[in-house]
């Protein structure tokens, strides 16, 4: 089981300590993963660590903001599959982490990470999602910082 494991069996994201913080999964284990908190990222990679050679990781799964964890892109897209449910204890979803090619250099690890946005990051995304996009007019017009 995860290294996270809470109430009902289940693995919450790793708690956020100066930034990121992570931790390793095994394959082939049937995870009961709770989504992230509000704005936090949660995700799933494939880390390969070769002798000599830089560190990989591969995207497998997300969670996002409070969302139930999805595939996201890329070759685990249509290896992995969830199915998330409410349950007495909160939301879950449930998956199981596909093999590893080569065990002694792969490990699946999951990592949290939450970043602060500014006043002026927020009113641009705001922007974003409701116009054409920001520009110094529409952002100075918020008023409560400098452009």
């Amino acid at each position: 089981r995860g290294d996270r494991a809470l109430s009902e069996d289940s693995t919450a994201c790793p708690g956020i300590i100066d930034g990121n913080e992570s931790v390793n999964l095994e394959y082939q284990v049937t995870y009961r993963l709770r989504p992230s908190d509000a704005s936090t990222l949660c995700t799933i990679t494939k880390r390969i660590d070769e002798r000599d050679e830089p560190v990989v990781l591969v995207p497998v799964t997300r969670s996002y903001n409070g969302r139930d964890w999805e595939r996201v892109a890329g070759p685990f897209e249509a290896k992995i599959s969830f199915h998330c449910s409410d349950e007495s204890h909160g939301r879950v979803c449930t998956t199981t982490l596909p093999p590893l090619t080569t065990p002694d250099t792969e490990t699946y690890v999951m990592t949290a990470s939450k970043k602060a946005r500014t006043e002026s990051q927020k009113v641009a995304r705001f922007l974003e999602y409701t116009s054409f996009g920001p520009t110094k007019q529409s952002m100075s017009s918020f008023g409560s910082f400098s452009i």
